[in-house]
Formats: structure tokens, sequence, C-alpha cells
């Protein structure tokens, strides 16, 4: 059964689907790269320190995630917006559309997907539909390097900078769920946050 999670921090009151980096080759990689915003993971730090608990449950959803036939979740009438990946990244196309399954099968509940796998989401969206109330975020991977134009199939970027003369910031808030700018396709699809 796919793990939901209750999420803390910024993130209290909304739901997280999430998977394990720490076994993720594609995070592997990227956090090799020295001005990629995966070389500074929160994610990965937190589940050597403070979320260490975490670790089975995201490996359990990375294995049920990325094969055929998972058990939809249950996932609380209070939520109604739910993060895919506060932690992790998709693996395979399978990944997804498993991701796909569990948003169609809440209509009244907005998904949003943070992803760097272009490829992926192409690949897939390419041969079916994406239900309305799954919102996809390319989180873009270069620090200080804004991106203004959105990849075909995804609705916002999320860009990461250090220097905050040049930008105006949108994202900072102490509750994602107060402020959701990325949990709504009507707010700002060009998102910008300050390094932490």
């Amino acid at each position: 059964m796919v793990y939901v999670s209750k999420m803390t921090g910024k993130l209290t009151g909304i739901a997280g689907i999430n998977t394990n980096p720490l076994s993720n080759q594609f995070c592997k990689t990227m956090s090799k790269r020295q001005n990629s915003i995966c070389n500074k993971c929160y994610s990965c730090k937190m589940l050597h320190t403070s979320r260490i608990s975490c670790i089975p449950c995201f490996e359990r959803n990375s294995v049920e995630l990325s094969t055929n036939n998972i058990e939809i979740p249950k996932i609380k009438d209070k939520f109604s917006n739910v993060r895919f990946h506060a932690h992790g990244e998709l693996i395979n196309e399978q990944h997804f559309k498993n991701f796909i399954k569990i948003a169609t099968a809440y209509p009244n509940k907005t998904f949003t997907l943070f992803t760097k796998r272009v490829a992926i989401v192409s690949n897939v969206l390419n041969k079916i539909d994406k239900p309305n109330n799954l919102i996809i975020v390319y989180s873009n991977p270069i620090i200080d390097k804004p991106m203004l134009d959105i990849p075909t199939h995804f609705d916002k970027v999320f860009n990461v900078v250090t220097n905050t003369t040049n930008f105006k910031i949108n994202c900072g808030a102490k509750s994602c769920a107060t402020c959701l700018n990325c949990f709504d396709k009507n707010k700002d699809s060009i998102i910008i946050e300050k390094l932490k």
C-alpha cells in the first residue's frame, strides 16, 4: 500500500506521497552536479538526520509506485491538496502513470507534482490525458538561471535563486497551505524562491 505522509513545516495541512531520493539513480546523478539544486538537496539532508525514520516508508513507495497494479491509497478527507514528491523524484514512466491513477481516483482534490523528468512526463502524456486536478511543476535544476518558458505538458516552473536583487520572489511563505501558489492553476506560473 502506498504510504501517504502528513507533511510538516511549511507543508503542514497538505498530504504528501513521497519516494526515497537516496535510492533513486536520477537523484544520485543530479546530486553530483555542482550548479544543480539537487547538489543542495534538503530531502537527502533530512533523510540522513531528522527524517531518517521515513526512509522505509519512502523506499516502499519507490518500489510500489515504479511497478504496475498499485492499490490506490486512502487520502483523508481533511486534505484537499496533495503534493507528489516533497521528497523524491519520478523513477520511471509507470511511476508517473500511478500518480495519474491516484489523482484520477480523487477528482475533488488537487495534486501537484514537482519533477525534473520532462521526458517521462512527455512520453506518458503524449499517449494519455492528464487529469484536470493534476498540476505539474517543472523543478528547474539550475540555480540562479530562472526559466520563464514552461515545458510542454507542464503548468508551472519552480526556480531557485541566491541573489534576490534581480528577481521577484513569490515563494517563501511560511505556509504552503495558505499560499497555494503551486496548488492553484490560476496563480503564478513562474515561481521563484530564494535558496535556503
